[in-house]
């Protein structure tokens, strides 16, 4: 196998449900799948199942809050250094088929990250990898790079019709 790298971006929904049937069914076929989640706090319905999916594992260093990019804590920027770390090094373990990085573009945009940083594990992954990242925007630098780039736009969501997000369905 030879791995490709994928970046599903946009503001509509779907990014990170699409990066998880991803990974459910590449742990079906027997593969082994990193999810690392940057700036949520984990508590989505569909991370507790990820529990009982042989061959997933899934990484949050810890919920970091609202970012504000003119005011980022101490705290921000550590647990997105951990998340970046734990990432890093596994897009150089063989042992790993897919990693996920579901929202590492949004942290690069609100400056958690470097662009060099991001430019660097793509470009140093090992070569069976198959690596996705997840995010609201995708920088031009990273387009060019990546194999797989789809976009999400938003027509039409309930939120706009003041319907809450609906547990097993938005979270």
């Amino acid at each position: 196998m030879y791995g490709l790298t994928h970046v599903y971006y946009g503001f509509g929904k779907g990014k990170t449900t699409t990066a998880l049937g991803v990974a459910i069914r590449a742990a079906g076929a027997g593969l082994n799948v990193e999810f690392v989640q940057f700036l949520k706090d984990g508590t989505s319905s569909e991370f507790k199942s990820l529990t009982h999916v042989p061959n997933i594992k899934y990484y949050n260093p810890s919920f970091i809050g609202f970012v504000n990019p003119e005011y980022i804590t101490p705290n921000q920027l550590e647990q997105s250094f951990l998340a970046f770390d734990y990432a890093s090094e596994k897009s150089k373990d063989p042992s790993v088929d897919i990693l996920i990085c579901d929202e590492i573009l949004w942290a690069f945009e609100l400056n958690l990250l470097t662009h060099s940083s991001i430019l660097n594990m793509i470009k140093s992954k090992h070569k069976n990898l198959e690596l996705i990242l997840t995010g609201a925007m995708c920088h031009i630098d990273i387009m060019e790079l990546v194999d797989y780039a789809t976009e999400f736009k938003c027509n039409k969501h309930p939120y706009y019709s003041n319907i809450p997000a609906r547990l097993g369905i938005e979270y």
